[in-house]
């Protein structure tokens, strides 16, 4: 049975109706949107350079996930884990290093398989603009 912060953080925080939200674009991308009647949604790991830790796990998640992954292998290893840590010298870490490579694994295929688009709540805000609005 989980613990009442797991269900918690398992809910979806509802806005109240008259909640307004920001999306900042150019001009271009605001009529493209219009004439589309459609959002643009970018795949998350097409982002690049503009925020490298967008779609990443937040740290204490991703410490979970390790420990957990670590816990399963350790209990019931994969056969070329049971043979890789009898091969090495650092056998306490081989496990560790197989658990850190399948949470980057799963974190990769998040960013391909996730479509992104980025919206604000609160004032708006100068350098918001600046980011997303190259020029004028």
């Amino acid at each position: 049975m989980g613990s009442a912060n797991e269900a918690k953080e398992d809910q979806q925080e509802q806005l109240p109706g008259d909640t307004v939200l920001l999306r900042y674009m150019s001009f271009a991308k605001f009529v493209a949107m219009l004439s589309r009647k459609a959002l643009h949604l970018c795949r998350l790991d097409a982002i690049g350079d503009k925020d490298r830790f967008e779609g990443s796990l937040p740290r204490g998640q991703r410490e979970k996930i390790v420990k957990d992954l670590i816990r399963g292998l350790q209990e019931d290893p994969p056969p070329e884990l049971v043979e890789a840590r009898e091969r090495a010298r650092t056998a306490g870490r081989v496990i560790e290093w197989h658990a850190e490579a399948q949470v980057r694994a799963y974190t990769l295929a998040l960013r391909r398989a996730a479509y992104v688009s980025c919206w604000s709540q609160g004032p708006e805000s100068e350098a918001m603009w600046r980011l997303y609005c190259e020029g004028n």
